[in-house]
């Protein structure tokens, strides 16, 4: 059970450095984003198992229970809103298998300040 829990946890962080590596291209940042979150999902379980079978307490167990949900949040956030994170020098107009782009972020864009200079890197 506790080798399951280390490669579970250990595969969420080794996926998302996957994921930050490939965000220049959105359907592969997402997929790897989705591959964190279902290893998010396999450690949950898998506390949730080693409490069932008293190998944790119940504090222990709430305290990772917590700390699980906040990651798929986080995680949830992220593949819920990708474009913040992307890397590409070409911007989605809109979402969807058929997106059209452009060469330049939004002015809305969080990158952008007023007078279009970059505030933020999200990094």
């Amino acid at each position: 059970m506790t080798s399951q829990i280390r490669r579970s946890s250990r595969s969420v962080c080794l996926n998302l450095r996957e994921a930050w590596a490939k965000r220049r291209y959105e359907a592969h940042f997402i997929s790897k984003l989705t591959d964190c979150d279902g290893e998010n999902s396999e450690t949950d379980s898998s506390s949730d198992f080693a409490h069932d079978c008293g190998y944790i307490s119940d504090e222990q167990h709430a305290q990772l229970t917590s700390l699980s949900r906040e990651v798929g949040k986080m995680l949830g956030s992220m593949i819920k809103s990708p474009g913040r994170f992307l890397i590409s020098g070409l911007w989605p107009l809109t979402s969807g298998v058929n997106s059209h782009y452009r060469r330049c972020p939004p002015r809305d864009h969080p990158l952008l300040a007023g007078d279009g200079a970059l505030v933020n890197l999200w990094f």
